[in-house]
């Protein structure tokens, strides 16, 4: 008897751990595609708002200003669509701002302006900030790269429409600038349905951890992060 009950108790053992293992697997199950959704709808919201582009009203020479990423093929897109219109004449200086790398003693921006000249071929159609990591301190980078290197110009932004859509949140911060002044310009849709689910939700925890630490402490946050050798 005593053997029978052992054998009932390891049977019933088993069988709660297989029934505990298959309601987590359907709740991770449920969520991932919960997730999978909203970031998928995000992605369509950001492109059907932000994937066009959306000239300053105001009138005069506009720059470009190229928000820099290290991935691919984000990199390549953003500075292919400030190229794009330089020569259609929509902007006349191209401003990169972004990817300075203080461990590695990089400066992406200044990367992606060394590249734009050899281009083009003049040295003054471009200039890039020395100093900003993140789309916070790529936007207060920007009135000060733009006093020195395109005075008086309207802006035109580049990124990608759910970058843009982040971006267009804090315009108010651009000081030098009124919203006349700003437009935006969208690289195109990245098609890598895995990667776009990888940037969707960096972006929402972007948000997430912004609005749940407050402005100061995020910055602090992400400027100890940013700064931390890998």
């Amino acid at each position: 008897m005593a053997e029978l009950a052992g054998a009932e108790t390891q049977v019933a053992l088993k069988h709660g751990r297989r029934y505990w293992w298959r309601a987590f697997v359907s709740v991770v199950a449920a969520a991932l595609a919960a997730d999978m959704v909203v970031a998928f709808a995000l992605w369509c919201y950001a492109d059907a708002r932000y994937g066009r582009e959306t000239l300053p009203a105001a009138a005069g020479p506009a720059a470009a200003v190229v928000f820099y990423n290290s991935t691919e093929p984000f990199q390549t897109q953003r500075f292919e669509r400030a190229i794009a219109l330089l020569r259609e004449g929509k902007v006349d200086r191209l401003l990169f701002v972004g990817g300075y790398r203080v461990w590695r003693r990089t400066i992406g921006a200044e990367t992606q302006a060394q590249r734009a000249r050899a281009l083009i071929g003049r040295d003054d159609v471009a200039a890039a900030d020395d100093g900003s990591y993140d789309t916070l301190s790529n936007m207060a980078a920007i009135c000060a790269l733009r006093e020195r290197t395109a005075p008086g110009r309207n802006l035109i932004m580049v990124s990608d429409a759910l970058h843009l859509m982040r971006i267009w949140g804090d315009r108010d911060s651009l000081a030098c600038l009124d919203g006349d002044g700003l437009g935006f310009a969208a690289s195109a849709l990245y098609s890598d349905a895995i990667s776009m689910w990888i940037i969707a939700n960096k972006d929402m925890a972007a948000r997430l951890a912004r609005f749940a630490l407050g402005e100061e402490r995020y910055r602090d946050l992400v400027q100890r992060w940013r700064y931390l050798p890998s």
